[in-house]
């Protein structure tokens, strides 16, 4: 789950900048084979890439992407969020499921609600919570919770520095 947390951002700010869906899940899949040797996160991230964007665009229904994502990376099952949150390892086959789950259960309310529940629910869920808040504030319409999980962040200002930074390398020419 780890892996998929720079391609995500990847996918954001490619996303942002409305360039096409191939471009992006390649440029998350460079992202990925950046920091692991691995052809499933690769091939993962390139998957994934496509949630993202679609859940910024939001061009489609969430329920149609989350199924697409599914069926794309073979899960045997289709997201639900009538699932109980279950813990999870942090490898991608037992715990990109249960983020899907999540995010077909919490992208109705607050991404505050959401991100706090996979807190809650512990096993793998700092990248999780990072790819999973990613998506959910993607989809988000209001900015009622944005304040809550930005404000108070222990060295907010470095922290954002180092997000520009990269976003400002993805995007670069």
């Amino acid at each position: 789950m780890a892996g998929l947390v720079l391609p995500t951002i990847t996918a954001l700010a490619m996303a942002s900048q409305n360039l096409p869906e191939e471009e992006i899940a390649n440029a998350a899949a460079a992202t990925a084979a950046v920091t692991r040797n691995s052809a499933q996160l690769e091939g993962t991230s390139r998957v994934w890439s496509k949630l993202v964007a679609s859940s910024l665009k939001q061009e489609s229904s969430l329920q149609d992407d989350l199924i697409e994502c599914s069926k794309s990376l073979g899960m045997r099952r289709l997201p639900s969020g009538n699932r109980k949150d279950e813990i999870t390892a942090c490898y991608l086959d037992s715990s990109l499921p249960s983020t899907l789950d999540m995010v077909a259960k919490y992208s109705s309310g607050s991404v505050w609600d959401g991100v706090l529940a996979n807190a809650n629910v512990g096993g793998e869920n700092v990248h999780r919570g990072s790819i999973l808040g990613a998506v959910l504030g993607a989809r988000s319409s209001s900015s009622d919770s944005s304040s809550k999980l930005q404000e108070g962040l222990y060295n907010e200002k470095e922290l954002q520095e180092e997000i520009d930074a990269f976003v400002h390398a993805v995007l670069k020419p």
